[in-house]
């Protein structure tokens, strides 16, 4: 049996309602003889438009899969005049702009959340390569690290990453901080934390504030972990451990992770090395393979801020 046969509906009528978007006018609702449902009993009045001045007839919406009948009456101006067609694609640019607007909203408020979780304090917001003060001593630096993340595709695959050392102020912490908005940019989850707060958010456990592995877990995990002044910490025998665990579960499973220290890699197995034997030299031996190591030269910029 036919859709056109259980609703009673003619064919050439189905195709008309089907055609029109579900909408008939008025002199096509009495031809056709459809009856008013409960919600268009009280017809409107006719409609005006404010661009031609033509008269506009009633329409009723129809929905033949509901039954046959006028559901309501349609309150929206229809007229073939260039006036109102002019009107119609000027409400619609206005409508895909804010759409437009909207959606750069939400973008906003996407990246400033997924800079929350990345753990980019309000005082590093500003800091991107276009900020960062390039001389001649830290251009081959900054060009280099620029290279790196635009190739950071292959890093991951491997790995890979940086060990960024120099003196006090001479942007490294900018430079780490530059590249963790990059890699956001780019959509690859990343973390931006200082080893301190990496240990300390571990101690906070210790008072039944958190589960200790649920932190150790995202440190390990996380596509990129940018490690800021490793080696500054209070290095105890606890810590030691501790960074050495961070540090062989991501050479293990082969995760990116970036560094910056104000020491070599030299100095920096020393000073874990009298916090707990061998585990200086371990450090070191896994740094060294999966960190191309680079010398951040210059002057302190934290002394010549104006």
């Amino acid at each position: 049996m036919s859709l056109f046969s259980i609703n009673n509906i003619d064919a050439n009528l189905f195709a008309k309602i089907m055609e029109n978007d579900y909408i008939l006018s008025i002199d096509e609702i009495e031809k056709y003889k459809i009856p008013l449902g409960r919600n268009a009993l009280e017809i409107p009045e006719k409609m005006v438009c404010p661009y031609c001045g033509d008269i506009k007839e009633q329409r009723g919406i129809v929905n033949p899969f509901k039954g046959l009948e006028v559901m309501k009456w349609s309150t929206e101006l229809h007229c073939d005049c260039e006036g109102f067609k002019h009107a119609k694609m000027q409400e619609e640019q206005e409508r895909l702009l804010e759409l437009k607007r909207i959606e750069r909203e939400q973008e906003e408020k996407k990246r400033k959340e997924v800079i929350r979780r990345c753990n980019i304090h309000a005082e590093f917001q500003d800091k991107n390569f276009n900020t960062f003060q390039i001389t001649s001593e830290n251009m081959p630096i900054f060009n280099t690290i620029n290279k790196y993340i635009e190739n950071i595709d292959k890093a991951l695959r491997r790995g890979k990453g940086l060990y960024i050392f120099g003196d006090c102020g001479v942007g490294k912490t900018h430079l780490a901080v530059a590249m963790a908005h990059e890699l956001i940019n780019k959509e690859i989850d990343t973390l931006f934390s200082t080893v301190t707060e990496y240990l300390n958010s571990i101690k906070s456990t210790f008072n039944g504030d958190g589960e200790s592995e649920e932190i150790r877990d995202i440190y390990s995990n996380v596509e990129v972990l940018i490690l800021d002044d490793i080696g500054k910490e209070n290095a105890t025998s606890w810590s030691a451990e501790e960074v050495f665990a961070l540090i062989d579960s991501r050479y293990r499973n082969c995760k990116t992770t970036i560094y910056t220290s104000n020491f070599t890699l030299e100095e920096l197995k020393n000073i874990y090395e009298k916090s707990k034997k061998y585990t200086g030299k371990s450090i070191e031996s896994r740094l060294y393979e999966k960190n191309v190591q680079l010398n951040l030269r210059g002057m302190d910029y934290r002394k010549h801020k104006f």
